[in-house]
């Protein structure tokens, strides 16, 4: 029978991990977005709270409410080093803003 380095290739495939090309990390943490993308996030944040503030409301969210946001963010999975994987953002600046919303829709 033949054999690569101590693995048997009896009938099937060895592969040996030492030598195999392929690496997948296997406690890889979610990418931030682009600097482009997360750009177009902050000028869209920036449009959209001062549209609010136009209206006539208040700039920062009910201190209760951002005490809620702030839960949510924390034990959500795409939270990374205090900022979202999804848009980018720094989380203990956004859930202060009243008219900012979550990425993935667990807060408005």
């Amino acid at each position: 029978m033949d054999s690569y380095k101590g693995y048997s290739a009896g009938g099937i495939i060895a592969v040996n991990p030492a030598v195999t090309p392929l690496k997948w990390k296997l406690d890889a943490k979610p990418e931030m977005p682009t600097k482009g993308t997360m750009a177009k996030n902050v000028v869209g944040s920036f449009a959209k709270n001062l549209k609010s503030l136009a209206g006539g409301n208040p700039l920062n969210a009910d201190p209760k409410v951002i005490k809620e946001r702030q839960a949510m963010c924390k034990a959500c999975e795409f939270m990374q080093n205090k900022r979202c994987t999804k848009c980018g953002c720094w989380l203990q600046y956004k859930t202060i803003l009243r008219a900012e919303s979550c990425p993935v829709d667990r807060w408005k």
